[in-house]
């Protein structure tokens, strides 16, 4: 998937890190569209980093 760096870094930043911001569980899954160099960009780090979305119920309950 070919997805522009700075759309994933508004994802980052609107959707992870602004959980963040709200007390929540900041979780970027590893996706088609995941860069590491977008999450290296960010303003700050996701707490949870799974390999796949079905992963996240088990990450969350521990």
């Amino acid at each position: 998937m070919n997805v522009a760096i700075e759309r994933l870094l508004i994802d980052i930043e609107n959707d992870v890190l602004a959980a963040q911001r709200c007390g929540l569980t900041g979780v970027l899954v590893h996706t088609g569209k995941y860069l590491p160099e977008a999450v290296a960009s960010a303003s700050g780090t996701p707490d949870v980093v799974p390999d796949s979305f079905a992963d996240v119920p088990v990450l969350l309950d521990a």
